[in-house]
């Protein structure tokens, strides 16, 4: 009992920077609950290059922009955006990811943002 719970406390830890580059690099990731009836859930993918586009959802979901991996954490910005935002991840289950967002300011503490995923295929 002691070892299962000590093992769902580790799988919840923020991953190291290693990890997520490697897991997000050439895959995708669907914002949904698996099995969910949604039948246009909002996705994301990311390329080696640094570029990442997202879609499905409505016309608003769907974007181009730049990632990146630094001192632990998921960054990106989109648009016309200058600032990255960046994200704590994890990954609480094998296929499954998870994103909080890091507050820059009042408004981001304010209209945080929570990702739950899981990886598509």
């Amino acid at each position: 009992m002691r070892l299962a719970l000590i093992f769902l406390l580790l799988a919840a830890l923020p991953a190291c920077a290693e990890d997520i580059a490697k897991a997000l690099t050439g895959h995708k990731v669907i914002y949904a609950e698996p099995g969910s009836t949604d039948d246009r859930p909002v996705w994301q993918e990311w390329a080696a290059d640094g570029t990442t586009r997202t879609g499905g959802g409505g016309l608003l979901d769907r974007k181009s922009g730049h990632w990146k991996v630094e001192k632990g954490r998921y960054c990106d910005m989109f648009g016309l955006s200058e600032e990255w935002t960046c994200w704590k991840v994890s990954f609480p289950a094998k296929g499954r990811i998870r994103f909080w967002q890091i507050p820059r300011d009042m408004g981001d503490m304010l209209f945080h943002r929570d990702l739950k995923g899981f990886f598509a295929g």
